[in-house]
């Protein structure tokens, strides 16, 4: 695993992304901001901690990213 997170490099690792050998620290993890690319294929999800306690809030952005696409473009026509 990664000694460090990804993002803020002086905090030690907690947890590490297993697609992309990424370390993070708690803070990311309570963040949400772990997942890597929540949007694309993994292989290592059915096992993923990250996604496990992520999902829910990749899920709730997923859906106001495509609610606010479809609002926007209503008002374009």
């Amino acid at each position: 695993m990664s000694a460090s997170c990804r993002f803020h490099p002086e905090r030690p690792a907690v947890v590490r992304c297993e697609k992309f050998e990424y370390g993070y620290c708690q803070e990311c993890v309570d963040a949400c901001e772990a997942c890597t690319d929540p949007e694309l294929y993994c292989r290592h999800r059915t096992a993923c901690i990250i996604w496990e306690l992520c999902r829910r809030d990749v899920k709730r952005r997923r859906r106001e990213a495509c609610a606010s696409s479809a609002l926007h473009e209503g008002n374009l026509q």
